[in-house]
């Protein structure tokens, strides 16, 4: 692959970009395994930092979902979205014409809580660290925030000291749905920041609580997909 730069053309081997992303992905979760900067990674048994196949590197357009931590039998099977939870993320993601095989799946959390009631500030701080720095690896066209926890590190107004704005702070994921924000992260260890666009949802077990939550994240992930479209259409045109 080639494109002209001032009337040269440059070559890039695609191949080499993409393992060099995924030599740092894999070199977080190597870092997300021996982490012991927080009180939670007592209670793990396997710590997740991300899921995704090569494949969803080379799509059209990238999208990241990121999830809130590993759920119960997530933290047995070392595997994002197992059992009911991933059975219904998959048939969501039909309603935005995409599968596992196209997205990236991060962690707001790398380490499955005891009581997600009690998670700190500082907790997440420690571990948006490493989402901002997969973010900047992955650079997707799209991030989509699933829960409360991705939603708070990633879209809701904070000040410098992480802390949630008073002006801001009744803002729910409720009504951050049904429009697009925007997203800088941090510079990272060398890795530049990433500048993208944000879609707010429920966490897919929330649909299998009332079927009114299910229409609600029927429409979120039909927006994504539309949202999608747009994109490409932006890129290819």
């Amino acid at each position: 692959m080639s494109y002209t730069e001032n009337g040269q053309d440059i070559n890039i081997n695609v191949g080499e970009i993409i393992q060099s992303k995924i030599d740092l992905l894999d070199q977080i979760a190597s870092d997300v395994s021996r982490c012991i900067d927080c009180d939670l990674y007592k209670d793990r048994n396997v710590p997740i930092a991300h899921q995704y196949v090569v494949d969803a590197f080379l799509k059209p357009v990238t999208v990241v979902f990121v999830n809130d931590y590993p759920h119960r039998l997530d933290n047995i099977n070392g595997e994002l979205f197992s059992g009911k939870d991933g059975e219904l993320l998959n048939e969501l993601l039909k309603y935005a014409n995409l599968t596992r095989r196209d997205i990236f799946i991060l962690n707001t959390l790398n380490c499955r809580p005891k009581n997600k009631t009690n998670v700190t500030t500082n907790q997440l701080l420690i571990c948006a660290y490493y989402l901002y720095k997969q973010i900047n690896i992955i650079q997707p066209d799209l991030v989509v925030t699933m829960g409360e926890f991705p939603f708070f590190v990633l879209v809701h107004p904070k000040r410098s000291d992480f802390l949630v704005t008073k002006k801001h702070g009744s803002m729910k994921v409720r009504d951050a749905r049904n429009r697009i924000h925007n997203l800088i992260t941090p510079h990272t260890d060398g890795i530049k920041e990433w500048e993208t666009k944000v879609i707010v949802t429920y966490q897919p077990s929330f649909g299998l609580k009332y079927e009114n939550n299910y229409k609600e994240l029927i429409h979120d992930f039909k927006m994504i997909g539309q949202y999608l479209d747009i994109i490409k259409q932006k890129k290819y045109i």
